[in-house]
């Protein structure tokens, strides 16, 4: 009995302490326990709906059964490698900022293939939901032979407030077929697509994450962002691939402080009018380390770029990005309230022209292109500046080596300067303090596919443009290849600030 006592006050004298740990140690009342919740398994062959789902051996078979249940934080829907289904994925429920629900595939081989066979608007949809991560499908909407707006992924909102935790990721979505019919309709079509819609309550999502998909072929826009309410935040779309739109690779709209990174987009605007990769109505979007090329100039169109910095925007920075082979500019400027775009330490290299200012309105203020490299080889003669005047714009410390034969657009305009720039080969010179001589670089026109492919923009020992760029104030600490840039010591010209090799 005395050692029965001894034991019951030793466990009484444990719940205290456990009771007082959290007030008494700070750091474990912030500790989140993640709910267990419930995995269910879905196989299309194998799988029987009259199943309880909770095992790989007692699967689930159809997306009906799927749809019709309501799943909650921490629950995980794994569907069988290999199998596949006609049809639309529509889960319900939402999960929470310690536990969100996801979607996933469970055996080994190839992903799971959902497809709606162009029956739905989207093939996988999720409405005024939260904290949902998908990982690891195939997602494919292929047409009926009816018309209409198509999407592969498609996550939408209307007055719900705040909708957190999206994250879609490693997913395959392609042969997306939407209606092409204009360029407005076909900027509804794509292949993962965030919307907000109303206006009765302020609603934008938070905290999005697109990374590490494969997107082809898909009528209208790759990745889209788009809002009739707030704007979003958090949003990161990172190391995707993206080729064959028929419109543009992808459109960021409306978000604050947007971070695309490590992206690929090969052959953009395939069908109609459009760019690899550009924001709309945004604020402080950065694009970085992206390669886009091949993108198509149709007929009678405007744009063919790699990467765009379009209407309505504030703070567009465009950094250490590779345009190459594009049948327009490496980049355009669209002149109706678009405001502090910087373009910089980014390389071009055979694209038709270096900069498009888009549109005659003259709304641009305090843009600065500056350390770029823009090369063409023999047998490209690119413009330079597609413009009748390229609006309140610096140009420094770039260098354009031009093979071929360049030219200008009709003006450059009074509120623009152009400084401490190298211009050789077949290129007039333009501004002040320029230099036509041989950049010498060390391998030029090298560059290849994959935005480390171009270390032959770097200088040779000898270079004109070594320490001979003016400073820019915050200039972002670093070049293409990560070598640091000086605020107080005076640059290399081009992408590249490191030592002479």
């Amino acid at each position: 009995m005395k050692r029965i006592r001894i034991v019951w006050c030793v466990l009484a004298a444990l719940v205290l302490v456990l009771g007082l740990l959290p007030a008494q140690v700070p750091f474990l009342s912030s500790l989140k326990v993640q709910a267990a919740g419930t995995t269910y398994y879905v196989d299309s062959v194998g799988g029987s709906d009259s199943n309880n789902g909770t095992s790989s051996s007692t699967p689930w078979q159809t997306l009906t059964k799927v749809n019709s249940n309501t799943f909650v934080a921490g629950d995980k829907i794994l569907f069988k490698a290999g199998s596949s289904w006609t049809g639309q994925l529509a889960p319900q429920g939402s999960g929470n900022s310690v536990s969100p629900i996801i979607i996933d595939m469970y055996g080994s081989g190839n992903k799971p293939i959902i497809n709606s066979d162009g029956t739905v608007t989207a093939t996988l949809y999720l409405h005024n939901q939260q904290y949902w991560e998908i990982n690891n499908l195939e997602i494919t909407n292929l047409t009926n032979g009816t018309t209409m707006a198509r999407r592969g992924i498609n996550v939408t909102a209307q007055d719900a407030g705040t909708v957190n935790h999206i994250y879609v990721q490693n997913t395959y979505v392609h042969d997306v077929n939407g209606d092409l019919s204009t360029t407005a309709i076909a900027k509804t079509s794509g292949g993962i697509f965030f919307e907000v819609t109303g206006s009765t309550v302020q609603t934008y999502f938070n905290d999005i994450q697109i990374s590490n998909n494969t997107i082809k072929n898909i009528d209208g826009v790759g990745i889209e962002t788009k809002s009739s309410s707030s704007k979003a935040t958090g949003v990161l779309v990172q190391n995707n691939y993206l080729e064959k739109c028929a419109k543009d690779g992808m459109i960021i709209r409306e978000t604050q402080n947007a971070l695309v990174q490590y992206n690929t987009i090969n052959n953009s605007a395939t069908k109609l009018n459009g760019a690899g990769a550009w924001p709309w109505n945004s604020d402080n979007t950065v694009f970085q380390f992206n390669e886009a090329y091949n993108t198509v100039l149709v007929s009678g169109g405007f744009d063919g770029a790699g990467f765009d910095a379009d209407y309505n925007c504030n703070g567009t920075v465009f950094q250490y990005n590779y345009s190459h082979d594009n049948q327009g500019a490496a980049f355009e400027i669209m002149r109706k309230y678009n405001k502090d775009v910087t373009i910089r330490y980014n390389i071009s290299q055979n694209d038709a022209a270096f900069l498009n200012y888009g549109f005659p309105d003259t709304n641009v203020t305090n843009a600065q292109v500056y350390n770029n490299v823009f090369y063409t080889k023999s047998g490209i003669n690119p413009k330079i500046i597609v413009s009748n005047s390229a609006i309140a714009t610096t140009f420094s410390n770039n260098i354009f080596d031009v093979q071929g034969t360049a030219s200008w657009g009709s003006g450059i305009g009074s509120t623009s300067s152009l400084t401490n720039n190298i211009f050789y080969g077949g290129i007039t010179p333009k501004g002040t303090n320029y230099l036509t001589s041989d950049p010498l670089f060390v391998n030029p026109g090298n560059g290849s596919t994959g935005i480390h492919t171009v270390d032959g923009y770097q200088l040779r020992t000898g270079s004109p443009a070594l320490s001979s760029g003016v400073l820019i104030s915050n200039n972002g600490g670093q070049d293409y290849w990560g070598n640091s840039v000086s605020s107080s010591t005076a640059p290399n010209i081009g992408a590249y600030n490191g030592a002479g090799r």
